[in-house]
């Protein structure tokens, strides 16, 4: 799925400057998007979706332009330490970019 204009103040023309890696991502499907892409660049993913300035969502926000990315991305329920009844829904390309990009992860469940 391309990027789509979600509100009305958008700018005209998507931004390129930091959306390059999900545009590349978005090519893809959830099996070859792990093969395909580096190490930083899974890490830099799962930062731009759930990182300390990220809106903590499989869909990217910016400047009145929306990326989903849960067409290109795997399913995972994560625990954490403080609390391991409670498991989170995130989207990521693998295991190891969930765990570089959060802290206090428990477990990770793959769901299909």
């Amino acid at each position: 799925m391309e990027a789509y204009v979600f509100c009305e103040t958008a700018v005209k023309e998507k931004p390129i400057v930091s959306t390059q890696l999900l545009e590349k991502a978005i090519g893809m499907d959830k099996t070859s998007l792990p093969t395909l892409l580096t190490r930083d660049e899974k890490n830099q993913l799962m930062s731009l979706l759930y990182g300390t300035f990220s809106n903590h969502s499989p869909l990217y926000k910016l400047l009145g332009w929306c990326w989903d990315m849960r067409s290109c991305l795997r399913r995972y329920l994560v625990s954490f330490h403080h609390d391991r009844n409670i498991f989170h829904t995130y989207f990521a390309p693998d295991k190891t970019s969930i765990q570089a990009t959060l802290s206090n992860v428990a477990e990770i469940v793959e769901t299909k």
